[in-house]
C-alpha cells in the first residue's frame, strides 16, 4: 500500500513539476516585446517558496505577445510546456496575458519566474489532516499530498477512501454551497474532469482519479485521487 502511494505521489509530482508553476524564486534576463512597459516587480512568498512576478503593459495584443515569447524563449533554448509556461534546466517562467485590452488600449501580461520545486519540497506538504479552503469544500476525511499557492490561484491534491464517482457527487453538490457552476464534466478511462466557474474571472478544474488498490483474492481498497486547480484571471492575491 504505501508503496502504490508513493508511486501515485511520485506521478502528481511529476505533473506539477510540468504543468503547475511552482516556485522559489530567481530573477533571470528574459525577453521583452519592444515598447513593453513594466507597471510592477514583487516578491511573493507563499510559505516557504516564493516566485518573482513582473506586471507589464503593451500595444500589442495577446496572441501577438505569446507567438513572440515562443519564437524567443524557443531561440534561447527554453522548452514549451504549453499553457504558456516554459521551462530551461531547473528554472520556469509562466506567462499571463490579459485576453483583452484596456481602456487605454494597451494589454496587460504578467511573467513569473520560479524555480521548480523537488520531490522533497512536496513531499513536505502533505498533511493528514488538510488546510480548509475558503473558495470550496474539502472532501471529509482526505488525506493532503500537496497544496500550493499560486499567483493567480490555489493547485491541490488529495486522497480519500472511496469511489470518484462518489467523491464527484459530493463536489457537484457542495460547490454550489460556495456559489460555483459546473461547465463541464468528461470521464476518459479511470479520470472524471469537472470544471467550474463563478463570475467572469474564477475557474476551478477538479480531476478525480481512480487509484484502487486490489491484492490478491481479497476486495478492493476504493482509492480516489483529486487534484484541484482554482484559478482567478489577473490576480495576484490569494484566499485560503
Amino acid at each position: 500500500m504505501f508503496s502504490r502511494l508513493r508511486m501515485i505521489i511520485l506521478g502528481l509530482i511529476f505533473t506539477a513539476y510540468f504543468f503547475i508553476p511552482i516556485v522559489f524564486a530567481l530573477d533571470l534576463n528574459l525577453p521583452l516585446p519592444p515598447g513593453a512597459v513594466k507597471i510592477s516587480e514583487k516578491n511573493y512568498e507563499f510559505g516557504l517558496k516564493k516566485s518573482l512576478m513582473k506586471r507589464y503593459e503593451s500595444s500589442w495584443d495577446k496572441n501577438k505577445l505569446i507567438l513572440f515569447y515562443k519564437k524567443e524563449f524557443k531561440k534561447l533554448g527554453w522548452m514549451d510546456k504549453g499553457n504558456e509556461i516554459f521551462i530551461k534546466d531547473d528554472n520556469m517562467v509562466a506567462l499571463q496575458v490579459n485576453p483583452k485590452k484596456n481602456v487605454k488600449g494597451r494589454t496587460g501580461f504578467i511573467v513569473a519566474v520560479s524555480k521548480m520545486i523537488t520531490a522533497d519540497g512536496v513531499l513536505a506538504m502533505h498533511k493528514k489532516n488538510p488546510d480548509k479552503l475558503k473558495f470550496m469544500p474539502v472532501y471529509p476525511g482526505s488525506e493532503q499530498l500537496f497544496l500550493q499557492d499560486l499567483p493567480s490561484g490555489v493547485a491541490g491534491i488529495y486522497k480519500v477512501t472511496g469511489t470518484a464517482k462518489e467523491a464527484g457527487f459530493l463536489y457537484k453538490a457542495g460547490m454550489l454551497n460556495y456559489g460555483w457552476s459546473l461547465s463541464s464534466e468528461k470521464s476518459v478511462n479511470d479520470k472524471t474532469k469537472l470544471m467550474f466557474h463563478k463570475g467572469e474571472s474564477e475557474t476551478c478544474e477538479i480531476v478525480l482519479a481512480d487509484n484502487s488498490v486490489t491484492k490478491g483474492e481479497t476486495p478492493s481498497l476504493n482509492i480516489t485521487t483529486i487534484s484541484i486547480t482554482y484559478h482567478v484571471q489577473e490576480k495576484i492575491r490569494i484566499k485560503r
